[in-house]
């Protein structure tokens, strides 16, 4: 009987442990290096009208020169530019391992160009995910609306 409190007891730790780090991991990061590269994107001649930060990227948009910008958080730092004039198509999804459980919160753009770009506005590496009503969810959801909406009105312009 002992052995079965024990790993009972294992396994509710490993549960509350991933969950734990899921909602750990919904936190932004990283807001100075991510300032540092929009500094130098100011220096190089583009206005950023709006931005979003989410967990692992930055979005922003140049209304002037219609410029899509994605900056990734990864080992080093990577960049992207989409021009707002070759995108086609936006599809806003959401994803999770275990029903009620949300992992990825992402947008697919794709060009005229025939590239795809994934833009994830929320990303949960460890762990189970976090709840559907999460405040992390929520928000990643309505930054991916957001950008939807601001990238079809300067498409309309």
């Amino acid at each position: 009987m002992k052995d079965y409190i024990i790993v009972f007891s294992f396994f509710g730790i490993f549960i509350l442990l991933t969950i734990f780090f899921s909602n750990l991991n919904t936190k932004v990061k990283h807001l100075k290096k991510r300032n540092k590269k929009i500094n130098e994107l100011k220096q190089n001649g583009y206005t950023i009208s709006k931005r979003w930060d989410c967990n692992y990227i930055t979005v922003g948009i140049d209304d002037l020169k219609k410029i899509l910008f994605i900056i990734v958080l990864d080992k080093k730092l990577s960049f992207f530019k989409i021009n707002i004039n070759d995108i086609i198509k936006k599809e806003i999804h959401s994803f999770g391992f275990i029903k009620g459980f949300i992992t990825s919160v992402y947008i697919d753009i794709f060009t005229n160009k025939n590239l795809t770009y994934t833009v994830r506005t929320l990303c949960i590496t460890r762990g189970f995910g976090v709840r559907n009503k999460n405040k992390a969810v929520l928000f990643s959801k309505k930054y991916a609306k957001e950008i939807c909406n601001h990238i079809e009105k300067l498409q309309i312009k």
